[in-house]
């Protein structure tokens, strides 16, 4: 989770079988790869069909447990005689089930990481060249180089637009996608606040695709989004019902060392721990219904604010 913008994540590898073309090599120098466009049919975060072959179990609420429903029996198969089992310590009940499988409940699937296509309109715009920004390579070190300065963009344009690279996983895009949502957000002031309605949706598929590496990314962008400008914490508050359900199944994830010590707690490498960050920075800049509304979306959640 620690792969903020410090360390490549992986990202997608270009399968792309071109002759004469090399192969990405994985590094900051590579193109990203323009096998997906931006009319992919997939969408990011789409609940995946639940196929399940065979029968499924029934609940019996006698012995408070999954069974399987047993065939009918067939009239013309009967025991004769030196055929019957000997009733006594449950050997019967033991005999009846042992050709039966041991049944289980079908998994729901809510951790499993969803579709995350590369269709964002950051990456159609950047291979355009429409994008007003370029990497710097400095030393060992990158950084992002603005055509024009941010804050004479026009914000209801390009600050949507960096957030709909938030989930791209593929560099140069997620840094520059990172960076620039942060130059933004830095230098914005009041531009901001009327782009809030705009940004939900592109956070939502962010936080859709329940990928740690991207949810970590999102989680990280909101909390400076709460913290930008005044008034935008306020803002947020209507858009719970978008965001916050799937901050409810992160937040138990927390790594159990006992007396152990995490030397990677710098990094923010605990998905529960930045959950319970960015919460506590909504509830903080949400005003006096922000906690209410945080509890009814996440009922486990208990006030931070003195």
């Amino acid at each position: 989770m620690s792969t903020y913008k410090k360390t490549k994540i992986a990202g997608l590898v270009d399968r792309c079988a071109t002759p004469g073309r090399l192969a990405n090599t994985g590094s900051c120098f590579d193109a990203p790869s323009q096998a997906a466009r931006r009319g992919a049919p997939e969408r990011a975060g789409t609940h995946p069909a639940l196929v399940i072959d065979g029968p499924l179990p029934r609940w019996v609420k006698q012995s408070c447990s999954y069974e399987m429903a047993t065939p009918r029996p067939d009239p013309r198969r009967f025991l004769r005689r030196g055929e019957g089992i000997p009733v006594g310590a449950g050997r019967l009940y033991k005999a009846l089930r042992a050709d039966l499988p041991r049944p289980r409940p079908p998994s729901a699937g809510a951790m499993l990481p969803r579709p995350n296509p590369p269709n964002t309109a950051f990456r159609h715009l950047y291979l355009r060249g429409d994008l007003p920004v370029a990497v710097c390579h400095t030393g060992t070190r990158q950084s992002l180089t603005w055509r024009h300065p941010p804050a004479g963009l026009d914000y209801h344009h390009y600050l949507p637009l960096f957030f709909d690279g938030l989930r791209e996983k593929e560099d140069p895009l997620r840094f520059l996608a990172v960076q620039g949502c942060e130059d933004l957000l830095r230098v914005g002031g009041d531009k901001v606040l009327p782009t809030v309605p705009q940004l939900v949706i592109p956070l939502k598929a962010a936080l859709g695709t329940r990928d740690p590496e991207v949810v970590s990314v999102a989680l990280r962008v909101l909390q400076k989004l709460c913290a930008c400008a005044d008034l935008v914490g306020e803002a947020l508050v209507p858009y719970y019902r978008q965001l916050l359900p799937v901050l409810s199944l992160y937040r138990g994830r927390t790594k159990s060392l006992g007396d152990g010590i995490d030397y990677g707690q710098r990094d923010g490498g605990q998905m529960g721990e930045l959950v319970d960050e960015t919460l506590a920075l909504l509830e903080e800049t949400g005003g006096p219904d922000a906690f209410v509304n945080l509890k009814y979306m996440v009922p486990t959640w208990e006030s931070s604010v003195a």
